[in-house]
């Protein structure tokens, strides 16, 4: 799998995710302590986020980081 592909599935799974709990993406870049775009840009597959950042993003929706990862 390449980058791309790997970013574009990621962002897909956090986006199904923070519907699955009713979050906006206002609602989760508060829980993060990030402007809403970054959300944004993640969810439409536009940044390749740290692990550490995966792990923030796991850690506020509740769910291991395995569920996340494509």
């Amino acid at each position: 799998m390449n980058k791309q592909l790997f970013c574009e599935r990621l962002g897909k799974k956090i986006a199904a995710v923070r519907k699955e709990k009713k979050l906006t993406q206002a609602q989760l870049a508060q829980l993060c302590d990030l402007p809403r775009q970054n959300i944004n840009r993640l969810e439409n597959g536009l940044v390749n986020p740290s692990t550490y950042f995966i792990s923030v993003l796991a850690k506020q929706l509740k769910v291991p980081v395995e569920k996340l990862i494509p």
